[in-house]
């Protein structure tokens, strides 16, 4: 095992800028992924049980992406806080960032421009649009928003997470950290209500940006200052052990209640306050699983379920692809079995096409990132990383 790998249940998975290695979350990713999968795969059809109803808004995923990546993307910051360390080098996390998201979604890009939209190098508009893609500005304007692809939206929210990041980490990483985190969900509350009271009939372009979604990242921080704390500490009990499994499964359950309320009007037109509580809920679940006894954190750990949270940027770059596919190649669906088919066809043909994108892109970017590794981190990382692998 080399210094910037680390093998846990048979996965060698690279070890994160943190030095921490937490397998239950690609099997968290995987969970997340597979929900944003099945709400596309079910566009069109006439099949919608009650008991699927939340499943049916892909928007699940997503919330459960950005507190992910608002718990790991915090992590190496406030890793180096609680030890006393300097901050990660801004150029260090750039270029991380860089190698690990924009290799994949330009090839993307490409290959959907060149065979799904070659009109747009043909008009003004389309060339506006590809220029905005390829600068992750097209969030900003409706006309190009959700032109090539609908799911590119959730990269251009990251985007601006990452650029906000070492700047609210300098925040947030002091003894008032949890304070200051808060102060920020009321400040992104108050934008968007003066946004939407200034600017009526943008709610949609709204809905695409950090503030509108910064819940999800926020309670993604607090967790990881919450973990943090009781690594440092471990002799410290967050809460009595039979506590931590039904918040992790009131965790899964409160998103989906919301979602379903949501749908039937209960938060009338908007739906800020659902978003609100899919990523507190989200949160809980992570925070039951990483701090509770290691037993509840098994099924995230699972070899095949963590396999596919590895391939979990690929598959969501081009599942929405797969189904529009799909959904061309087949007649509409009249009852459960043959919507089942187009699920299974769904998910199959998309996993064949992200490992092949894991594999030929991802993984050697990746494995570029090693030229630049931070001063001392691949002395520390192995012993960071066994002593995470014992929480």
């Amino acid at each position: 095992m080399t210094a910037g790998t680390a093998a846990n249940g048979g996965i060698r998975a690279a070890l994160p800028s943190s030095g921490i290695l937490l397998p239950e979350i690609d099997g968290m990713r995987a969970f997340a992924a597979f929900t944003v999968l099945m709400c596309h795969a079910l566009l069109g059809t006439k099949w919608a049980p009650v008991w699927l109803i939340a499943l049916q808004d892909g928007g699940l995923g997503v919330e459960f992406f950005f507190v992910l990546s608002g718990f790991l993307l915090f992590l190496p910051f406030a890793s180096a806080y609680y030890e006393s360390r300097d901050t990660p080098s801004l150029k260090y996390y750039a270029v991380r960032r860089v190698l690990r998201i924009l290799p994949a979604y330009y090839i993307s890009l490409g290959l959907v421009l060149l065979f799904v939209h070659p009109e747009a190098f043909a008009t003004g508009a389309g060339r506006r649009a590809i220029l905005a893609h390829l600068t992750m500005t097209f969030s900003f304007s409706l006309s190009t928003l959700d032109v090539f692809n609908p799911v590119y939206w959730t990269l251009a929210v990251e985007e601006q997470f990452y650029f906000l990041l070492p700047i609210a980490a300098l925040l947030f990483c002091r003894r008032l950290g949890r304070l200051y985190v808060l102060l920020s969900l009321v400040a992104s509350h108050l934008f968007v209500i003066g946004f939407n009271h200034y600017f009526p009939g943008h709610e949609y372009l709204l809905s695409a940006s950090l503030p509108f979604r910064w819940d999800a990242f926020a309670f993604g921080i607090l967790v990881c200052l919450s973990f943090l704390e009781r690594r440092k500490a471990p002799g410290k009990a967050a809460a009595k052990p039979w506590v931590f499994a039904p918040l992790a499964v009131a965790g899964i359950v409160i998103p989906h209640v919301a979602v379903a309320l949501q749908l039937y009007g209960l938060f009338g037109s908007g739906y800020l306050l659902s978003l609100v509580i899919e990523a507190f809920g989200y949160a809980l679940l992570l925070w039951a699983t990483l701090l509770g006894p290691r037993w509840l954190g098994f099924p995230w750990r699972w070899k095949p379920v963590r396999y596919l949270g590895l391939l979990t940027y690929s598959m969501y770059l081009w599942h929405w692809q797969v189904s529009e596919q799909v959904r061309a190649l087949t007649t509409p669906p009249t009852g459960p079995r043959t919507t089942a088919v187009r699920i299974a066809t769904v998910f199959l043909f998309t996993v064949i096409v992200a490992g092949t994108g894991y594999f030929l892109v991802e993984k050697p970017f990746m494995a570029l990132r090693k030229r630049f590794k931070e001063p001392g981190r691949s002395r520390s990382a192995g012993a960071a990383a066994k002593s995470a692998s014992s929480l």
